[in-house]
This record gives C-alpha cells, structure tokens and sequence, in this order.
C-alpha cells in the first residue's frame, strides 16, 4: 500500500475491501474472484480500490466513501453484466 493510505489503519482498509468485494459478487454476473491490486486514499477522504476479477481477467476501479459504501465503479473490458435483478436497483451488498 502507498503512503497515502496511511490515514486509513487496517481495519479500515479490511472494511473497504471487504465492501468491494461484496458489491462485486452482489451485483455482477458469474464472479469467481475478487482481488485487489491496490488501495490509496481518494481526494475527497475515502479510498480508491484496484483490482481484478476472475483470475485477472478484467480489471476495476471502485470509489469508497467513508461510511464503506460504493460511491463509483469503473469496469474494464470483458467485466461480467450487471445482474438482471441489480440493473434498476443495486442489489444489496
């Protein structure tokens, strides 16, 4: 983790990977795995978390804000659909 993270202490962290791991899988279509590459704190307070999903197949960006819940996700290229159940309303995570 880089040093702009270290406002966060590891519980914190662990919370925020925790959250995206769980939004993930909640909310996109044939989930495997949920890796993160890597964390660092956002302009705004939260955290941006990196990662992967499914072996690395596709990568992504979330935006975490500081009650833990998803701000923003951005997806690359071959990410899983969005669930049929969660394109209206997030599912919960």
């Amino acid at each position: 983790m880089n040093s702009q993270s270290e406002n966060f202490d590891d519980e914190k962290k662990e919370k925020a990977k925790e959250a995206v791991k769980s939004f993930v899988v909640s909310n996109y279509k044939d989930i495997d795995t949920v890796e993160i590459t890597k964390l660092h704190q956002s302009e705004m307070g939260g955290l941006n978390i990196e990662g992967t999903v499914n072996h690395g197949r596709a990568q992504f960006k979330a935006g975490v804000r500081n009650d833990f819940s998803i701000g923003n996700l951005s997806v690359g290229d071959e990410f899983p659909d969005i669930k049929e159940e969660c394109k209206e309303r997030l599912c919960a995570y």
